[in-house]
């Protein structure tokens, strides 16, 4: 329809518009809207219409019989709006209880400024499955409680619109606020700061006005929209319009560089989620970046048409107006192939849209007029006339639309950035939205080893019935491969073909298929391998696990409030012993064995061969990793708890195993062994350098946590193990053993006693004398052996020695204990407390040894009964003097051990720079190769 009469020239000023004129341009404004809601009307179910009909009245009052009711204080009231019949017979009709009074509206006191419906409603793309964004303009007065309130409204509204089969999103906008572009914070349905003018824009061009106040752009027309602020101020100064009858948004004018960097990322974040819509609005952009700064908008030509007296018709579509506009620039620029893609996307929108309304209706002339234009495209594929079903495409037809989408974002993306940034002036401060986008589109597009790949759109267009099978290409032995092929394939047959993808290792093409939804279980997925031997059975239940564990920790909607923290794994799984299973009773996991899966049997074996590790970070990244044997486990392991922040991550492994008989038991040990790692890294800052030693196959493995990551070393026997032990430590931490772990000596049962600050002795009683374990204050492990000695000389003469040292306060210990060790055939190693006695006042006889670097030419002295015997004077015979000088002072000559009472040594005795180093442990040490000298054992 069209009312031919102009209303007003291009050559208009303010001062010759008259009251009748801006009347006429808001009546002809309403009439335009009046005929795309009829156009919406059409193409809804006759409940859908309801929705549509009664949206007005039942925010303009606050109604129990409603939908959306939640409270009599609910903001309600929309300017100037009288609800017509339609609207009151709906409202009957949804609520029998409904009863309007007509009452007196105070404009003033209104909540709601205006309501628009913005989108593809209305347009020649709208369909029943198209999406509602839904503008509600508020007053800036709402106080929080107030505006909670009508957003708990809002959703409600949402939630009736989803059970009539509509997807509606409402957008709460504070009219001030959005005229001095103050967003909220980007969404998935928001695109917060990233955008403003060009958001603006798209308003004007695809918004449906349903009540409310006129828009203030109606009134500016478009030859004047350069100077939308000045021209609209000056129509409120002469008096020819009401700035509180009217809603101002703002001009476009203004639009900043910037803008055009922030818009482009938001809709390439959404293209990965819908991607032929997204890839319109950035090809949309990279028009208008081309023509920047002076923009010719699209909304612009709406307008004009509007005021040129067409209502309807292509010239008023913003569909058709976004195809043509789109059409003369990739022709001009010579883009064939985005053409295409375009025209064919187009295609099939006005299809859809026709499968919808049928042959007649207030569309039809729009949909003839794109059925005229298709033939002069020449599609190379032309789609089918009725829309695509699900199901209907292939694997193949995915990727390779998937391939073309990627391209064809990447290429735009770049070109608008080109256009662009020859633009702006200076550097330009990174808003909190666009971070989150910029690490959006980085997790999804940076290759990283072992990730995921998400094929654009793999979601909602679910393929055929596939028959899938993977086959093991090793004509590289250095290299292998694995294939996947959408056809039964051999390995003879898959080397002359190409396959759909291929990745390195078996598990990429698992967790590929899987997330990607191209798995399903009529379908089973076939394995011909030579490294491996996987059962239909087992692929079959792996891909269930998989599919899973997708659907509980992978978030599809991909929602960017997951991009806020940093990127870090929350969720993972591992897959342990794929296409292991035997294929004889006489293969190696055949026999039930007893005990520690991971180093069982009298040969110790480890019944874990490989480990397939997925893994989902906070950026939504699926990350995979395969290992081999014990040490890959451990790898998989540390990795996992390093790599996840959260005190939960406990409950956030999960472990897969088919290996028939041990599945169970392997699981079970795998996930005790991850707790336990889980505490290592999570303890306290009284416990800061804890360990856990573990028996895997033949070796020791020893956990421990260095500047608060998890690492471990290994140990090839039980010697070695014990040397680790034995070693310096920076920091106190207790230690853990597993159950395999030197059961046979008591040092398990030593370490549960162990203390922090604490120098702890204890004496095991043995046929020939006695050996004593010592944990110093810092956790390190002592031992000596004793011929011909007794757990009270012992007790006596290291009393003496630690109290010296302790009294000194040389190291960090505080105290000392004492303990003996007795073994018990019920409960095994058991360790006692015993009393000791430090001499009363003077200690008689004191062997007191001080000095710097022994060995050297430094000077070492040595006291012992009121004399003093030195380094200088002796020379390498020291030792061997003052043991002669002992033993001629004792009676008879007796010849029991010489012990030292006393170590004074500057912290260069040890090799150590300074003494914050020190340690019992190193004391100790020097005595024992000190008394060797003494005793004469050189």
């Amino acid at each position: 329809m069209s009312d031919r009469r102009s209303i007003l020239q291009s050559d208009s000023s303010e001062d010759q518009i008259s009251f009748d004129d801006l009347q006429a341009i808001a009546d002809r404004f309403r009439k335009f809207h009046h005929f795309k809601r009829e156009s919406i009307r059409h193409v809804l179910t006759p409940s859908q219409r309801q929705f549509l009909d009664t949206l007005p009245l039942v925010l303009d009052i606050n109604d129990p019989a409603l939908p959306g009711f939640v409270s009599p204080a609910t903001p309600a009231g929309i300017y100037g709006y009288r609800p017509g019949k339609r609207a009151l017979e709906a409202a009957r009709q949804i609520g029998s209880d409904f009863n309007y009074r007509p009452q007196k509206h105070d404009n003033g006191k209104a909540a709601i400024d205006g309501l628009f419906l913005m989108g593809s409603v209305g347009s020649i793309a709208f369909t029943l499955t198209s999406d509602m964004d839904i503008w509600l303009c508020h007053r800036n007065d709402l106080t929080a409680p107030e505006f909670e309130e009508l957003q708990k409204k809002a959703q409600g509204l949402e939630n009736w619109a989803a059970s009539l089969r509509l997807e509606v999103h409402f957008f709460l906008i504070n009219s001030e606020q959005f005229l001095l572009a103050r967003k909220k914070p980007v969404s998935a349905d928001s695109s917060g700061e990233t955008q403003h003018y060009l958001l603006l824009e798209e308003f004007y061009r695809t918004s449906v006005y349903i009540a409310g106040k006129d828009l203030a752009w109606w009134l500016v027309p478009p030859w004047r929209e350069h100077d939308y602020p000045h021209y609209l101020a000056q129509l409120v100064e002469r008096g020819m319009i009401d700035a509180n009858r009217i809603l101002d948004l703002g001009g476009l004018a203004a639009v900043p560089a910037n803008e055009f960097l922030g818009a482009t990322q938001w809709h390439v974040y959404k293209a990965l989620h819908s991607p032929y819509k997204s890839l319109l609005k950035l090809s949309l952009m990279e028009c208008y970046a081309s023509e920047y700064p002076r923009i010719n908008w699209l909304c612009s030509e709406i307008k004009r048409a509007v005021y040129e007296g067409e209502l309807t018709g292509p010239r008023t579509d913003p569909y058709v107006l976004l195809y043509l506009r789109l059409e003369d620039y990739l022709l001009k620029s010579q883009s064939p192939t985005r053409l295409a893609l375009i025209r064919q996307f187009f295609y099939r929108k006005v299809n859809t849209a026709s499968g919808n309304l049928g042959q007649s209706g207030a569309l039809s002339a729009w949909e003839d007029y794109f059925r005229e234009l298709s033939p002069s495209w020449h599609l190379q594929d032309p789609p089918p006339v009725a829309p695509i079903e699900p199901g209907a495409w292939g694997i193949e037809d995915l990727l390779a639309e998937n391939t073309r989408i990627i391209s064809q974002l990447t290429l735009c993306y770049n070109k608008i950035i080109q256009l662009i940034y020859e633009h702006i002036q200076s550097e330009i401060p990174q808003k909190n939205d666009i971070k989150l986008l910029a690490r959006k589109l980085s997790a999804f597009f940076e290759p990283k080893q072992g990730k995921i790949e998400i094929v654009t759109g793999s979601g909602n267009e679910l393929p055929a019935k596939p028959d899938l099978t993977i086959v093991e290409d090793r004509s590289d032995p250095t290299n292998p491969e694995w294939r996947l092929f959408c056809e039964r394939k051999n390995r003879q047959d898959a080397a002359l073909r190409v396959p759909l993808y291929h990745r390195p290792t078996l598990i990429e093409l698992l967790c590929w298929i899987s997330v990607n939804r191209f798995y399903r279980q009529d379908a089973p997925v076939r394995c011909n391998a030579e490294s491996i031997r996987p059962t239909h059975g087992e692929l079959s239940a792996i891909l269930e696990h998989l599919g899973r564990f997708f659907k509980n920790y992978f978030d599809f909607s991909d929602s960017l409030g997951n991009y806020a923290a940093h990127n870090s794994l929350t969720h993972s799984l591992l897959i342990i012993n794929i296409g292991q299973t035997p294929q004889t009773e006489t293969g190696r996991f055949a026999a039930p064995v007893r005990g520690n899966p991971l180093s069982c049997g009298a040969s110790r074996e480890c019944l874990v061969e490989t480990v397939d590790r997925i893994s989902i970070s906070h950026w939504n990244e699926i990350l995979t990793r395969h290992e081999q044997g014990i040490e890959g486990l451990c790898n998989c392991l540390i990795e996992i708890v390093n790599e996840t922040l959260q005190s939960g991550a406990g409950n956030r492994l999960t472990v897969v195993c088919e290996t028939p008989r041990h599945g169970r038991r392997i699981i079970r040990r795998i996930e005790k062994l991850f707790e336990d790692l889980r505490e290592l890294h999570c303890s306290g800052p009284e416990n800061p350098a804890p360990r856990y030693l573990m028996a895997g196959s033949d070796r020791y493995f020893v956990f421990s946590r260095q500047n608060g990551l998890l690492q471990y070393q290994q140990a090839d026997d039980e010697a070695r193990l014990i040397e680790i032990l034995n070693g310096p430590r920076k920091l106190y931490g207790s230690v853990t053993f597993d159950a395999e772990v030197l059961e046979k000596t008591p040092i398990p049962a030593i370490y549960r006693e162990n203390l922090p600050h604490t120098v702890q002795c204890f004496i095991l009683q043995e046929n020939n004398g006695a050996r004593i374990y010592v944990l110093d204050e810092k956790g390190s492990l002592y031992i000596r052996k004793h011929s011909d000695a007794d757990t009270l000389q012992l007790v006596n003469q290291y009393a003496r020695f630690l109290h010296s040292l302790l009294s000194r306060k040389t190291t960090e210990a505080a105290a000392m204990q004492f303990y003996q060790i007795d073994k018990r055939h019920e409960t095994g190693w058991q360790c006692h407390t015993v009393p000791f006695h430090l001499p009363m006042g003077h200690d008689r006889n004191p062997l007191s040894i001080s000095g710097t670097c022994l060995g050297s030419d430094d000077l070492v002295t040595v006291r012992w009964n009121g004399e003093e015997f030195n380094s200088r004077q002796y020379g390498n015979r020291l030792f061997q003097t003052v043991s002669e000088r002992i033993i001629e002072f004792r009676k008879n000559g007796q010849t029991y051990p010489v012990y030292i009472t006393e170590l004074n040594l500057s912290p260069s005795a040890f090799g150590l720079a300074g003494s914050d180093a020190l340690q019992t442990l190193h004391f100790l040490e020097y005595k024992e190769k000190i008394e060797a000298q003494l005793n004469g054992k050189r």
